[in-house]
């Protein structure tokens, strides 16, 4: 029987890694799929609330051949390195219509309690064969809407439960 940690399989096609593998000063590897189950719009730090009025022309970063096969749900779009508010996220699409629009929503705290969170909604859709980005976010709704941003807990009954009935009892 043989000790070899790494060797070739159906017919050389398959390369099997038993030991480790030492890149040397300069290497690199070519071919090597990164992000391969996600199309990736990597925003590279971009201030999200800038988009929020005015959509932003991405076609030059997500072609619109990228965008067809993502709005048909071939694989999801991983929006990378958004930055609103100061804190940097990454949001998974979670939704499409099929035809023109991707969306994805993520949440983060607003402090460390855990208690109030900022929800961010990113959309990309088809206009006129160009792909746009914009984004939203509930502090923003709130701001538009005039809704302050205290949270308060609902008590028992706001929560339901004292408004469930007991069951009848049996005779």
């Amino acid at each position: 029987m043989s000790n070899v940690k790494n060797y070739f399989e159906q017919g050389g096609d398959r390369l099997v890694i038993g030991g480790e593998i030492a890149f040397r000063e300069g290497a690199g590897v070519s071919g090597f799929p990164s992000d391969s189950s996600f199309y990736v719009l990597d925003l590279e730090g971009l201030d999200v609330s800038d988009i929020m009025d005015s959509p932003l022309d991405i076609t030059a970063y997500f072609p619109l051949e990228v965008f067809e096969q993502a709005v048909l749900g071939v694989k999801p779009v991983l929006f990378r390195n958004a930055n609103l508010n100061g804190y940097r996220y990454s949001v998974l699409s979670c939704c499409t219509d099929g035809e023109n629009m991707i969306v994805g929503m993520g949440g983060m705290p607003f402090d460390f309690t855990g208690r109030l969170f900022t929800i961010v909604t990113v959309i990309l859709f088809r206009d006129d064969n160009r792909v746009y980005l914009r984004t939203n976010s509930n502090e923003r709704l709130a701001a538009i809407l005039s809704v302050s941003d205290e949270s308060v807990e609902p008590g028992e009954t706001e929560r339901g439960a004292s408004v469930v009935e007991e069951p009848a009892k049996k005779k």
